[in-house]
């Protein structure tokens, strides 16, 4: 009789670094925070927006970086406006 194992993914949620994944990413952030606001700062999450001048008007988003279940997310509102941007990044 043939015995199975199970496999696993080199990339499994047990070999990831999620806090240092994070870690980096706040820390592409970070430096905007002085211009910015910064809605959630927590161990899991980093959100920065806009400050406005006018009561009517409502933050504008402008990056976040969150630790999730099994991923940790980035986003950078500019890469969504203007996805040009990302040329010449690396995938990984």
């Amino acid at each position: 009789m043939v015995s199975r194992t199970k496999k696993t993914h080199p990339d499994s949620k047990a070999n990831a670094d999620f806090p240092g994944a994070f870690a980096g990413l706040r820390a592409i952030l970070q430096p905007y925070a002085a211009k910015l606001h910064a809605k959630d700062d927590t161990d899991d999450s980093y959100y920065l927006e806009k400050p406005t001048s006018n009561p009517r008007e409502k933050p504008a988003f402008f990056g976040a970086a969150k630790i999730n279940k099994n991923f940790v997310s980035f986003h950078l509102m500019a890469a969504y406006c203007f996805p040009e941007l990302l040329k010449g990044i690396s995938p990984e």
